[in-house]
């Protein structure tokens, strides 16, 4: 049988139809916005070079939530919320996968924000708000491994998952919480004679980095912050070193590897704001009835990859009911 060679295909790059309609849908149908004013104005302003548009993340981002323990897990919930909500809630009318390392993620905190966040766009009685929550809630998937061995096998099989438990719905989010949760044993293991086979996390974050390039899904994970062995408090920068051998920041004046695996878009540094001091003359009967002075308040500086120089920042308040978002960008 002769071969016939078509020249104007020859050398085109085969693949699936599921691929090419994620790579179509990663250009015309991004997300959306991260409903944060101060982080969409400082996306705004870098990654599409001060253009008003209304999407400021695109398909296959990945942010790293990075600081103390404070914070972190709630900005995580407000892109979970933001990622299930409708568009006509300012959502992305899309479905989340959690990846809950640490075993610390309140379904009844996370659907009272959901409420919460929500109650002021829907007009109807508690009822209705009620069933309307319970439908979003739908859309959220999470999953507790309990090992980084575990959590490399829940990371290899979300596409299973994802044709067998949701075929109809689309990965916005995948969210990791915390990407540090095994570190020290990995550390202690990673010290051990290996046969040269890769460790838990790598092929868990491998697998991550498939789910980004076939599903086009954002990956969203806090990470712990670790000073360096050189950490000068006198002159100490604001951000952490990665201590993830196998991730790199993609910042000056930090170390890189030829490699990464999951290349960060955006950079959250958290910083707990210390609250002012109570003065003597504080009326305490007033001050106890102020529920603002239990808030926790968090700075967050933000940075984007390729704009080195540039750092954003906002604010936010996590008070008993809400999350509340303020700064400059």
């Amino acid at each position: 049988m002769t071969t016939i060679v078509d020249p104007l295909t020859d050398d085109l790059e085969s693949g699936s139809l599921f691929a090419l309609l994620t790579c179509v849908r990663a250009e015309t149908d991004p997300p959306g916005s991260t409903g944060i004013p101060g982080l969409d104005g400082h996306i705004r302003r870098t990654t599409f070079n001060g253009r008003d548009v209304s999407h400021t993340i695109n398909s296959k981002d990945v942010i790293e939530i990075q600081g103390p323990s404070v914070g972190k897990s709630h900005l995580l919930m407000h892109f979970i919320v933001t990622c299930i909500l409708p568009i006509s809630h300012h959502g992305w009318d899309k479905s989340a996968i959690l990846i809950d390392l640490d075993h610390t993620f309140d379904v009844h905190r996370f659907k009272h924000l959901l409420k919460t966040h929500i109650r002021v766009h829907i007009p109807n009685s508690e009822e209705d708000l009620d069933l309307f929550v319970d439908l979003l809630l739908q859309k959220l998937h999470i999953f507790r491994p309990e090992s980084s061995v575990q959590f490399a096998v829940t990371a290899a099989n979300i596409p299973n998952y994802h044709s067998s438990n949701m075929p109809e719905e689309e990965i916005g989010l995948v969210a990791v919480d915390c990407l540090s949760s095994f570190y020290w044993q990995d550390r202690f293991l990673g010290e051990q004679p290996r046969d040269g086979k890769p460790s838990g996390i790598e092929k868990a974050l491998n697998s991550l980095e498939q789910i980004r390039q076939l599903h086009g899904s954002v990956i969203a994970y806090t990470n712990w912050g670790l000073p360096s062995a050189r950490h000068n408090p006198e002159n100490s920068s604001p951000f952490y070193p990665q201590h993830i051998p196998q991730l790199h920041s993609p910042f000056a004046g930090e170390p890189q590897i030829s490699h990464s695996i999951l290349p960060v878009t955006y950079h959250m540094t958290m910083r707990t704001v210390a609250m002012p001091k109570i003065s003597r003359d504080t009326d305490v009967e007033q001050l106890m009835a102020d529920r603002r002075v239990y808030d926790q308040v968090v700075e967050v500086l933000v940075r984007t990859a390729g704009f080195n120089e540039q750092v954003g920042s906002f604010m936010f308040r996590i008070t008993s009911d809400e999350v509340i978002f303020s700064g400059r960008g």
